[in-house]
This record gives structure tokens, C-alpha cells and sequence, in this order.
């Protein structure tokens, strides 16, 4: 199925939970793994989502539109596995 967000609070939704899923999956590689390329990835991960967030953030506040602070649950169940 087709999950393109159609609406700005539907896209702010998506993205903000897509950040959410990267940064944890990143920490989570940062805590398990000793190879340093594989956490060399992973802080570029981190730094890069969190930048994504900050700019979503802005985004949303200037267009009034809520940001979400937990994952949607496709994502949670992606972080569960």
C-alpha cells in the first residue's frame, strides 16, 4: 500500500517517526557493535537525523502543525524486532 503521507500534519507524522526509528536504531547499533566503520555509520546516523528533526521541528511549529514525540507504530514494531 501506498504510505505517502496527503496532508501536512499526515507528512509531519511520518517523518518525525521516521527520524524517531533512525536515531534509536543508531543508538541501539552504537551500544551492540564493536566494528568502528559500522559505528562510524551510525553516529553519522544519529547526527544527521537529529538535524532533520530540528529542521522538521521549525517546520511544523511555523505551519502550526503538531509534532508527534512517540513513533508510529509501524516504526515501533520495526525498533521491537
Amino acid at each position: 500500500a501506498d504510505m505517502t503521507p496527503e496532508s501536512a500534519r499526515a507528512y509531519v507524522a511520518m517523518a518525525a517517526s521516521g527520524d524517531m526509528y533512525e536515531i534509536e536504531s543508531s543508538r541501539l547499533m552504537l551500544q551492540r557493535s564493536q566494528n568502528g566503520a559500522v559505528r562510524d555509520f551510525a553516529r553519522m546516523m544519529v547526527d544527521h537525523h537529529m538535524g532533520t528533526t530540528a529542521q522538521l521541528k521549525a517546520a511544523a511549529r511555523a505551519a502550526r502543525v503538531p509534532v508527534p514525540t512517540r513513533m508510529l507504530p509501524m516504526h515501533a514494531a520495526m525498533m521491537a524486532e
